[in-house]
C-alpha cells in the first residue's frame, strides 16, 4: 500500500512538473516572439499561480516595451523631419548666395576690378562650399533615417579612401 502510494504520488509530481515545463516552455516561446518583433503576443492565457503570476508580469512588460518603441519610433521620425527641414532651410539661401556670389565675381572681372576683390569673392565662395558640406550631410542623413536611402555592400580601397580624405577642400 506504502509503495502503491509513493508510486501514485510520483506520478502526479511527474504529470504536474511535465505541465509545468511545458507551461515555461510556451511562456519562453512567446517571450522570444515579443523580442523578435511580434506585438499581439498575449501572456494572459495562464491559470493561476506562480506562472500566471509571471505570465501577468510578462505582459506588462510587453505593453510597455511596446510603448516605448513606439515613442522611439515617433521620436526618430520627429528628429529626421527636424534635419530634413533644418537643411532645406539652410541650402536655399546657400544656394541663392553662391550665385549671387557666383554673379557678382563675374561683374567685377567684366568691369576690371582689382584682383583683391576678386580674390575676396573667390574666399566666399569656397567658404560657402564649406558650409554646404555639413548642409548636405544632414539633408543626407535625413534621407538615410526617412528610409529613402539603402546602402550597397562595396570593397573599398583603404588607401585610396584615406588620400581623398586628406585632400584640402576646393
Amino acid at each position: 500500500a506504502c509503495a502503491a502510494t509513493a508510486a501514485a504520488l510520483l506520478a502526479v509530481v511527474l504529470v504536474a512538473t511535465r505541465r509545468r515545463y511545458r507551461a515555461i516552455a510556451r511562456l519562453a516561446e512567446r517571450a522570444d516572439a515579443v523580442l523578435h518583433g511580434k506585438r499581439d503576443v498575449s501572456f494572459e492565457r495562464m491559470r493561476e499561480g506562480e506562472l500566471a503570476i509571471l505570465a501577468s508580469e510578462l505582459d506588462k512588460m510587453r505593453s510597455r516595451l511596446t510603448l516605448a518603441n513606439e515613442e522611439l519610433t515617433r521620436e526618430k521620425n520627429a528628429l529626421a523631419d527636424a534635419l530634413a527641414d533644418i537643411s532645406h532651410q539652410l541650402k536655399t539661401p546657400l544656394t541663392s548666395l553662391s550665385l549671387m556670389t557666383a554673379l557678382a565675381r563675374g561683374a567685377l572681372v567684366e568691369e576690371g576690378a582689382h584682383p583683391g576683390e576678386v580674390e575676396r569673392l573667390r574666399t566666399m565662395e569656397r567658404l560657402e562650399g564649406r558650409v554646404e558640406w555639413p548642409v548636405s550631410s544632414l539633408l543626407k542623413l535625413a534621407r538615410i533615417d526617412a528610409g529613402v536611402v539603402s546602402f550597397a555592400r562595396a570593397r573599398v580601397d583603404a588607401g585610396e579612401l584615406v588620400a581623398r580624405a586628406a585632400e584640402p577642400p576646393e
